[in-house]
């Protein structure tokens, strides 16, 4: 089986609806991203999953931004989403020998972020640092899993193999990261 065929059950007839595409993402269901995987029409959604996780962030996490600073908020979110997305596609692919196109890990890895949806709880906590601090905790985990349960299902690999793949993927992209940091410093101080 390539990694471009569907890995579960579902066909286009039985698809999701988005909100229990979302629903699936965040109970951790390995057959609501191998559906995610399956389907091209899906990559539209994750923006959309990537658009909703950054605004419920923004809105109701530790650092709450006002709203005239969504614009940045919502394109950080974008840049978050498609640069380590690509990074990790690449050590994947190239690196470790993984086969999957790069559209069909962006749609698993942007509904991987749709733990931060929780954030939304943050508004009720007053500003209670426990609260904050649990719920962050809380959202961190699932999207740890979610991240690897989304490689997992994106290139058709073991959970192992997952781990290892977001692992080098991180760390190259703390790598172009670093390069990035250390050539707009020696601007910086050239300007």
């Amino acid at each position: 089986m390539t990694p471009e065929e569907p890995q579960g059950t579902a066909t286009a007839s039985d698809a999701r609806p988005f909100v229990q595409r979302m629903t699936g993402a965040l109970q951790l269901q390995a057959p609501a991203y191998d559906e995610i995987a399956a389907d091209p029409q899906a990559t539209n959604q994750a923006a959309v999953v990537v658009a909703i996780a950054a605004l419920a962030q923004a809105l109701g996490g530790p650092e709450r931004i006002p709203l005239a600073d969504l614009p940045i908020a919502l394109s950080w979110a974008y840049f978050s989403w498609l640069l380590p997305g690509t990074l990790m596609w690449v050590v994947a692919t190239k690196i470790l020998g993984h086969e999957a196109n790069l559209p069909r890990l962006l749609r698993c890895l942007g509904f991987a972020t749709v733990p931060q949806v929780l954030w939304l709880a943050g508004l009720l906590s007053s500003g209670s640092i426990p609260f904050e601090l649990s719920l962050g905790v809380l959202i961190f985990g699932l999207a740890l899993v979610g991240n690897v349960i989304a490689i997992r299902q994106a290139f058709a690999i073991d959970t192992i193999r997952a781990v290892q793949t977001l692992l080098l993927g991180f760390l190259a992209f703390v790598g172009v990261a670093m390069i990035i940091g250390f050539v707009l410093e020696q601007f910086d101080t050239a300007l």
